[in-house]
């Protein structure tokens, strides 16, 4: 019965506009119940209905969230703002692959412009799956947006000198930390300088790794005056 479904639609989008929730979804509810799944349509009401989710507070509603998105995905797949927004909802859960697929997946095949941001998160999302060379390569590739962070210079020098063996983007990397990190981030300027010094020993530059030894020193006692 189309004219019901319209009518219930238009009855849940007026109830939303009131934030009257609850009554909203219903409607939605029933304005699906009374129609045809059609594709590349029925994901506008999906998304609508993922969007009164994402104000309620509680967790299952997040779980509803989620779903009613996902559903739009699927619905229209063409869309590849749903794939934008099931990344960033699904950043901070366990669905990290899922997450990063999506992420991923807007990146690739949207004509729309990513932010730099996507790309770090994509990095933080690869590297804690254990994919680590698909994280250097979005660090590097945020890095290029914005060149002048020094924590993330930092974090791919961690990752290139722990996880892909790439010793000569980790000495470059730490030196752009120590050049751009605040005086203030003591750690991570202590760290660099520390790992920097093992990199020199391994070469057996052992005069140059002596020198930043004692800067990394300098830089510990600091961090014991501040605790």
């Amino acid at each position: 019965n189309p004219g019901m479904a319209e009518l219930h639609l238009y009855a849940a989008r007026s109830l939303s506009a009131l934030n009257k929730k609850r009554d909203a979804l219903n409607n939605y509810v029933q304005s699906l119940r009374f129609s045809k799944y059609e594709d590349m349509k029925d994901d506008v009401i999906y998304y609508e209905i993922a969007g009164i989710f994402k104000t309620m507070d509680e967790g299952v509603y997040f779980k509803g969230y989620i779903d009613s998105l996902e559903q739009a995905y699927i619905f229209n797949k063409n869309n590849y703002q749903y794939s934008r927004e099931l990344g960033l909802a699904l950043f901070r859960t366990e669905e990290k692959k899922k997450a990063a697929y999506h992420l991923e997946r807007f990146i690739q095949q949207s004509e729309d412009t990513a932010e730099p941001d996507l790309y770090l998160k994509l990095a933080s999302l690869y590297e804690s799956i254990k994919k680590y060379m698909e994280a250097e390569k979005y660090y590097n590739e945020y890095l290029r947006y914005k060149p002048d962070e020094g924590a993330v210079h930092y974090s791919l020098g961690y990752l290139a000198y722990f996880h892909t063996g790439n010793y000569t983007l980790a000495e470059s990397s730490f030196n752009a930390a120590l050049r751009l990190l605040r005086d203030d981030d003591l750690y991570r300027r202590s760290k660099s300088l520390e790992y920097l010094a093992d990199m020199s020993f391994s070469n057996l530059k052992y005069q140059r790794s002596i020198e930043l030894y004692q800067q990394g020193i300098k830089y510990q006692e600091m961090i014991q005056e501040r605790v």
